[in-house]
């Protein structure tokens, strides 16, 4: 029994994606005809001809399609949130993803390589049947009134990949990272010889060189390089810094102050006038005893001291704008702007709309440029040089009449974004050497 070309496009690519990920459990489902051929048989010796265990492969025989898939593995498996990452052709995958999404499970795509014959009788048969499982997904949830989402959270949700697989397991970071990747993509990374910026940056993650930026990304100590640089006027105000929670001062902690970790990314609090101290100095205790670096893979964070930063609210109360530069080789390239609420939009170094894009953003309303862009251009610029980094996000906050350093981010998003469209994204990778970073 030899699998089609297309299954085996499929159970080839599933096979790649099984090298990332930790013991994962593989679900094989397809049509047994009852005449002698069992299409999971065959995906199945396919798998152990490329020695993948056989304890971790589960068949579904019944399999006659996507919504029958869907009933069979609900019986034999309780994933209750477990990441699950479905391989089909690409122009089933949204079929796949939207029955997944709405049984409530963390679901990926990754499309198979390869090109077939008739692929357009395909391509016109799926999109009938994407509006027939759409009509019946959209169908139940009226009559019984409730989201099939939430009915997931009452029962163990379903799998379901009609002749493809589904490959689970609770994942650390680096299989996070990998997913994260696939999810946004809906393609592997290039590990060999990467081209575009989305496969460069995601290649590099965890090197040992990143060690070096490890005082550029200190909370605390990047604090003293900018005031060697620019002056201490362009960091906002420190209140306190100490390493035991406990030493929190609500006393002489104004509200409205910010309060972060030095070694963490992404973490902050605001201390504000109905806020219960202890329950601030719990979330600090949390933050203290955190390894960032054994959570995400960015060694950067590696030997970082844990402490806690108090900074003065630069807003005062009013509106502030994050100013987030993407910098290669010392020139800007993309400037990503968000405000406190849903707000976002994307320029070039002249404060003109990019014609493409490094982040979602609305460009809306239209955001005027501030009379310090220019400044802060030129001095995210400089640092850059200065500093002789390779590639860079430079963060920044804006007020009406100035703005401050925020920080130094050398993986931003963990190095999973994506480029559109994909010429720039080809145009971007050229302008990052590996070697240099």
């Amino acid at each position: 029994m030899v699998p089609s070309p297309m299954l085996a496009h499929r159970l080839d690519t599933a096979v790649e994606v099984l090298q990332h990920l930790d013991r994962p459990i593989v679900v094989v489902s397809g049509d047994d005809d009852g005449n002698g051929y069992s299409e999971p048989t065959a995906m199945r010796q396919y798998l152990l001809d490329r020695n993948v265990v056989a304890e971790t492969i589960a068949a579904d025989p019944r399999g006659f399609s996507t919504a029958a898939t869907v009933a069979n593995v609900a019986a034999r498996f309780d994933l209750r949130g477990d990441p699950v990452v479905f391989v089909s052709t690409d122009y089933h995958l949204p079929r796949i993803l939207m029955l997944a999404k709405g049984r409530g499970l963390n679901a990926f795509g990754v499309a198979s390589r390869g090109r077939y014959e008739f692929l357009q009788h395909y391509v016109r048969r799926e999109e009938v049947a994407r509006v027939k499982d759409w009509t019946q997904l959209n169908l139940r949830r009226i009559k019984r009134g409730v989201s099939l989402a939430a009915k997931a959270a009452l029962r163990p949700p379903v799998v379901a990949a009609w002749r493809g697989l589904a490959i689970w397991r609770r994942l650390g970071a680096p299989q996070q990272r990998y997913l994260a990747f696939v999810r946004a993509h809906r393609r592997l990374p290039v590990r060999r010889d990467p081209q575009t910026l989305s496969d460069k940056m995601f290649s590099v993650i965890g090197r040992a060189s990143y060690s070096r930026y490890e005082r550029y990304v200190d909370k605390y100590a990047v604090r003293e390089l900018i005031a060697e640089q620019l002056g201490s006027q362009y960091s906002a105000p420190l209140l306190a810094v100490f390493d035991d929670a406990d030493r929190f001062d609500p006393a002489n902690t104004p509200y409205g102050s910010i309060v972060k970790p030095s070694h963490l990314s992404g973490a902050v609090e605001r201390f504000h006038r109905d806020q219960d101290p202890e329950d601030l100095r719990r979330t600090l205790r949390g933050w203290l005893r955190r390894n960032y670096a054994e959570e995400t893979g960015e060694i950067q964070y590696r030997d970082i001291p844990p402490r806690i930063v108090v900074e003065t609210d630069i807003s005062r109360g009013g509106p502030m704008l994050s100013y987030s530069c993407f910098v290669f080789r010392g020139k800007i390239e993309a400037v990503y702007v968000h405000d406190q609420a849903d707000g976002s939009w994307q320029f070039d170094r002249d404060h003109q709309y990019l014609q493409y894009s490094v982040l979602r953003q609305r460009n809306w309303p239209p955001l005027p440029r501030p009379e310090w862009f220019g400044e802060l251009r030129e001095h995210t610029e400089r640092l850059c040089r200065v500093f002789e980094f390779e590639f860079v996000r430079l963060d920044w906050f804006g007020v009406p009449d100035r703005f401050y350093f925020n920080e130094f981010t050398f993986t931003p998003k963990q190095n999973v974004f994506t480029v559109s469209p994909a010429s720039e994204d080809l145009r971007l990778g050229a302008l990052v050497d590996l070697d240099r970073i």
